[in-house]
Formats: C-alpha cells, sequence, structure tokens
C-alpha cells in the first residue's frame, strides 16, 4: 500500500484491498477521494488564475481564493493537520473544525452576495430613474416644439377659415347685387 511504501498518505482502517496502480502501488478508497479532490483543487486553482488574468477578480479576492485552494489540498492531503488545528483552537475533531470554518467562510460569501446584489439594485434603480427623467425632458421639448408648430398650423388654418368666410361672404354679397 502507498502508506507502507513512506509516501505518507493515512488510511482508514476499514480500507481493506484497492483499486491497482501503475508501479505495483494499490490505491485505495481513501486515497481515490483525495486523489480526485487534489485534481479538482488543482482544477479550481487554475480557473482562479485565468479570471485573475482576465482581470475578472481583484488581486484581493485572487489571493483569498488561492489561499482557500490551497487549504483544501493542504487538509485532504493530510487530513491530520485539521486534527492538530483543532486541537490548537479547542475544538474536539479536525472533521467538526473543518464543518465551522466551511460554515463560516460560506456566511461570509453569502454575506459579500447580498452586499453586491444591494449596490447592483441601487444602481440600476439610479440608472432608471436617469433615464426616466432623460424621457420626461425628452417629451417635454418635443411637446412644446409640437405645441409651436400645432399652434402655427391651427392659426394658418385659422387664417385660411377666415380667407374662405370672406371669400364667401364677398361671393354672396356680390349675388345679391346681381339680382
Amino acid at each position: 500500500m502507498l502508506h507502507e511504501c513512506g509516501i505518507g498518505f493515512p488510511l482508514a482502517p476499514f480500507d481493506k484491498g484497492g483499486i491497482e496502480a501503475p508501479l505495483g502501488m494499490t490505491v485505495t478508497n481513501a486515497m481515490l477521494i483525495q486523489i480526485i479532490l487534489v485534481i479538482f483543487s488543482l482544477f479550481v486553482l487554475a480557473k482562479v488564475s485565468l479570471r485573475f488574468r482576465e482581470r475578472k477578480i481583484s488581486l484581493k479576492e485572487f489571493i483569498f481564493w488561492i489561499v482557500f485552494w490551497l487549504a483544501v489540498m493542504l487538509v485532504v492531503i493530510l487530513p491530520e493537520t485539521t486534527t492538530l488545528a483543532a486541537n490548537l483552537v479547542g475544538v474536539g475533531r479536525g472533521s467538526d473544525l473543518a464543518v465551522y470554518l466551511s460554515v463560516v467562510v460560506l456566511f461570509y460569501l453569502v454575506f459579500r452576495i447580498f452586499v453586491k446584489l444591494d449596490n447592483i439594485d441601487a444602481a440600476i434603480t439610479k440608472v432608471v430613474r436617469k433615464e426616466a427623467l432623460e424621457e420626461v425632458e425628452k417629451d417635454k421639448s418635443s411637446f412644446a416644439s409640437s405645441s409651436v408648430s400645432f399652434a402655427a398650423e391651427a392659426s394658418k388654418d385659422r387664417k385660411a377659415l377666415e380667407d374662405r368666410s370672406a371669400y364667401t361672404k364677398a361671393s354672396e354679397d356680390r349675388e345679391k347685387n346681381r339680382k
């Protein structure tokens, strides 16, 4: 087994047998989950680095996530470190400490999401108000110019009506004079 080869991966006492790996080593079920979690952590570290290079996350966020995923890898590779850390802070078992820290990190991330949502909501409200005020100003200026043009048209129509009325009256007067 790997533990017997001196690699240092602790094996659970209930693990019997395993999967044959290259070089005659046996990978136990406990080792398999460790390998999967390390590969997953490396994948996430690559994604974090890519997002930082694309300037999608800040330096502070980049450092936070790098430290977090490196700590995950450390705990996966050396699970006894959680027990040592748990004893230092007065928690009974390392797995309990991992759960407590996970809950704290999750609550912190939820808090940050709520703050960002509030900021986005305020920004959207500001933009919508600005657009609405601009639309009202546009409508007012459009109404004022259309009112002026409407008044000018009405004035022309009134003049044309007066001219028509005057013409009609003059025609009627001529008709009367002829008779």
